[in-house]
This record gives C-alpha cells, structure tokens and sequence, in this order.
C-alpha cells in the first residue's frame, strides 16, 4: 500500500483546515424547511447553469449587463474554482492578512503562489503596500473580503477603488460572503 506522503505534495500534508462551527437550525425553521423538503427530488443533479435563477438574480442584485455570475456550493468552492482556474507556472494571489485562510488555501492547493500583504495595525488596508505587492507579483487573483473576515472591518471605497485600478491585469474578487453581518 503507497503512502500519502509518497502520493501528494508535503505542503499539503502539512497544511490543516479551519474549524468550522456546528449550527444547528432552530425547530420551527427545520420543520417549515422539511415540510417544503418532502416533495422536492433530491436525487437529482442540479442544473449546470441555472439560466432563470441566474437572471433573477442580476435583476435583483442589479448586476451590469456586461458582468456575470459564477454560482457554486458557497464560497469555498468558488475560491477553489477561481484558484485552478487561474493556475499557470509562476501565478499568483494576493490578499490582505489576517484574511480567510481558504484564499491560501486554495491557491496553495493548485500550485499557486500566495502572497499576504498585512493589514495596518487598526485592520485598514495598507493600500500602498497592497498596490506595491500587485506591481510586484502582477497577479492572476487579488482578493478584498468585504466585511474581512476575521476582523470584519469595512474597507473604504476609495482604497477599494484603487486596489481594483492598480490590477489591470489581474481578476479582483470583492468576496461579501459576510456582508449580512455588516451594518
């Protein structure tokens, strides 16, 4: 029998994941969910590309006609996608630090480059420092968490806005998985 250490790579190996609070739902929801459950098939594939709630998203969310959506299993599947996606030798992600541990994950995962840029001492973005590391590395992914997780600030539009026209070359990834939690 092969090892795994003999199989995949040792800096994958060594990496750990993240824990993940158990939730459960409250009763009266897990009912209301079940009764609605009963008569949907669940042994069925999802739709590839669900052209009808694509559209009503974009019209709810108002999303430019010249964007589109990427949907998938929340967002640690899309960080995933996005990371193969955009592997190729000598890319990179950049990301400010403390972040969410899945955009190195991933990137580490699919071969690619990691590149944390800390935050200021009161959870701002360094914009400058940010800016510096995209000139540098030019990379395929830059990824802003807005709220940030862990430290849930709110970055400024501004330095958003700069950060997004200092990576011309490089997809920019306003990841708001946490948004609900914003005020």
């Amino acid at each position: 029998m092969t090892r795994p250490q003999g199989i995949l790579r040792p800096d994958v190996l060594a990496m750990t994941c993240y824990p993940v609070p158990d939730y459960r739902l409250p009763a009266n929801l897990a009912a209301q969910l079940g009764e609605r459950l009963v008569d949907v098939a669940l042994n069925r594939y999802p739709e590839p590309r669900p052209t009808a709630l694509i559209e009503k998203i974009k019209r709810v969310m108002q999303v430019p006609a010249a964007c589109e959506l990427l949907l998938g299993n929340g967002s640690d599947e899309l960080i995933s996608m996005m990371s193969m996606a955009c592997t190729k030798p000598g890319a990179a992600v950049v990301a400010p630090v403390p972040g969410f541990v899945m955009y190195a994950m991933s990137a580490k995962f699919a071969g690619l480059e990691f590149i944390g840029v800390p935050l200021n001492v009161d959870f701002t973005l360094d914009v400058d420092a940010l800016i510096a590391a995209i000139k540098t590395h030019n990379p395929a992914l830059v990824y802003l968490a807005y709220p940030n997780n862990p430290t849930g600030t709110l970055y400024d539009d501004a330095d958003i806005e700069c950060v997004i026209a200092a990576a011309p070359n490089s997809l920019v990834v306003i990841d708001e998985a946490y948004q609900l939690f914003a005020q």
